[in-house]
């Protein structure tokens, strides 16, 4: 397999310096983005057109979150939408994606019903994606519609592919807690050790960080309190005070929770596992450093921190893997973009992603379906975590929506708004890991994205 070379980072902070370090320059990392608004799971059966998800996130400040352009409104569209060219699957399953033997279970999901079970339920996407493996070998991927509309693509349109990479939304919480529990380990902690070893020390605790209550456990498992604390203030106080950045994590903390809280989902959780996950890499691995500035660190700060969650993940979860070029910033000209709902060619989208500091975070990954499987089945496999912490994840459905099929694992994500993405990852007791990206409000009246690939699956089962 082919490593990701390790980035030479070197230290500094500032938007212009932790820019370059990934690539870029501001003005291409924050130019002509859409403002998502991230949504938790729902595990509802259908999904009313269009409805916010449970929880809204409060919107960051224009100073962490630059708005970008608005879409046109939908037009109606006289001339023929592109051509619904569905991907050729291969005629028999494709090469293991992990090591080992690639035979099937001997009671393994039909992928011929499943693949058409999931074409026939996505009717009415603008544009999706999809792909399958089973028992560690990659059996298909499919994708329809639209990635972006002639409007957006100088008069033709460009059609969807498997390989096509988006803004994961809330599906990235999965690799954000497989990074937690692999850095926990290299660090010699457990999700049981607390996470005040890990907090800046220049933050203020509140009630339960103070006491080191607060543990790894309670972040991962949405148990920590931080909904209730957020939702039992005004809702102005909380929208204006905690936005998914560093300084809403700070924040967040220094008013304090109590945790062992009932499970309520809050993407709070999840930034502030961003920010211990970079002073956790950075204890390991020691400070970053970027090249224009070889001997100054780069210390884990509001402006660093996403560029050591991003650089952990390339060298320990997804280069080892061969998924490369990894990264949380798209190209507004050339990538797919997302579209609201009764989308034509006449209609402008936008590129849904989350700001460049926040990477890694509850959101703000890129991949496409075809890369999402080939992370679960390598995750399903152990071939990078240890066997102990997959099933630490799967146990406390941590990374993991929980209450859903008995033996499975999935994690959906959603950007709603004007201009939409919705995801979803789901494992099955089979051996069969299913990823699928739409990049529109599906039909008025549709099931949610991971109960098409529930339903899907168990018809496959039949």
């Amino acid at each position: 397999m082919e490593l990701i070379t390790p980035i030479a980072l070197r230290r500094r902070t500032g938007l212009a310096l932790v820019a370059a370090a990934l690539a870029l320059t501001p003005a291409a990392a924050l130019a002509q983005t859409q403002q998502p608004t991230p949504g938790g799971p729902d595990p509802a059966p259908t999904r009313p057109q269009p409805q916010p998800q449970p929880e809204q996130q409060p919107q960051p400040p224009a100073s962490d979150l630059p708005v970008g352009q608005q879409p046109a409104e939908p037009q109606p569209d006289p001339g023929p939408q592109p051509q619904q060219r569905p991907i050729a699957a291969p005629p028999q399953p494709g090469p293991p994606i992990v090591p080992g033997p690639s035979g099937l279970a001997a009671k393994t999901a039909n992928a011929a019903i499943l693949a058409k079970e999931l074409d026939q339920r996505l009717a009415g996407a603008f544009g999706w994606q999809w792909a399958i493996a089973q028992n560690g070998t990659f059996v298909r991927a499919d994708a329809s519609g639209t990635a972006r509309s002639a409007a957006d693509n100088g008069g033709k349109a460009l059609a969807m592919q498997p390989t096509m990479r988006y803004e994961l939304a809330s599906l990235t919480k999965n690799l954000t807690a497989a990074a937690t529990l692999k850095l926990l380990r290299m660090n010699g902690r457990t999700v049981e050790s607390s996470i005040d070893e890990f907090l800046p020390s220049s933050w203020k605790r509140g009630a339960g960080f103070n006491t080191k209550s607060v543990k790894f456990r309670h972040l991962l498992t949405h148990t920590s309190g931080i909904n209730q604390m957020l939702t039992s203030i005004p809702k102005d106080v909380a929208v204006a005070n905690a936005p998914s950045t560093w300084a809403g994590a700070k924040w967040v903390v220094a008013q304090g929770t109590k945790p062992d809280s009932d499970r309520l989902y809050k993407n709070m959780n999840y930034v502030l596992l961003s920010v211990l996950n970079a002073k956790m890499w950075a204890a390991v691995n020691g400070e970053l450093t970027v090249p224009q500035y070889p001997d100054l660190p780069l210390p884990v700060t509001s402006t660093s921190y996403g560029v050591y969650g991003l650089d952990f993940l390339k060298k320990h979860l997804l280069g080892p893997i061969g998924i490369t070029n990894v990264s949380c910033m798209g190209d507004a000209a050339k990538d797919g973009l997302n579209y609201p709902v009764g989308a034509t060619q006449k209609t402008k989208g936008a590129l849904g992603q989350w700001p460049i500091m926040n990477c890694v975070s509850n959101a703000g990954l890129r991949l496409s379906s075809i890369e999402v499987v080939k992370w679960l089945s390598h995750l399903r496999h152990g071939t990078v975590m240890h066997a102990d912490d997959v099933a630490t994840m799967d146990a406390l459905d941590a990374g993991w929506d929980p209450g859903w099929y008995a033996g499975g694992h999935r994690h959906g994500g959603d950007f709603t708004g004007t201009n939409q993405v919705h995801t979803c990852g789901a494992t099955f007791p089979d051996g069969t890991a299913v990823s699928l990206i739409v990049n529109s409000p599906l039909a008025a009246g549709a099931e949610y994205q991971c109960t098409i690939i529930r339903r899907a699956w168990q018809a496959a089962m039949k």
